[in-house]
């Protein structure tokens, strides 16, 4: 086991990761409320993290047409 899987243990569930340049993944059950007050339930999900996604608040992928200096 590796620091950040007893970090995650040690957390009882909440695991978010935040990558560079790219999405947060939540690897953990989660309730998301949109800004159209929508609700979804998800068990795990990427957000968006680089604003470019046209599936926001969710990740699709388009942090890897962005170059670095656009972020």
């Amino acid at each position: 086991m590796n620091e950040n899987t007893n970090l995650i243990d040690a957390a009882e569930g909440a695991a978010i990761l935040i990558k560079a340049a790219g999405p947060i993944v939540i690897s953990s059950k989660c309730v998301i409320t949109k800004a159209d007050g929508t609700v979804d339930i998800k068990e795990k999900t990427s957000l968006c993290g680089c604003g470019a996604s046209a599936n926001k608040p969710y990740c699709d992928g388009s942090h890897k047409n962005v170059s670095i200096n656009q972020l």
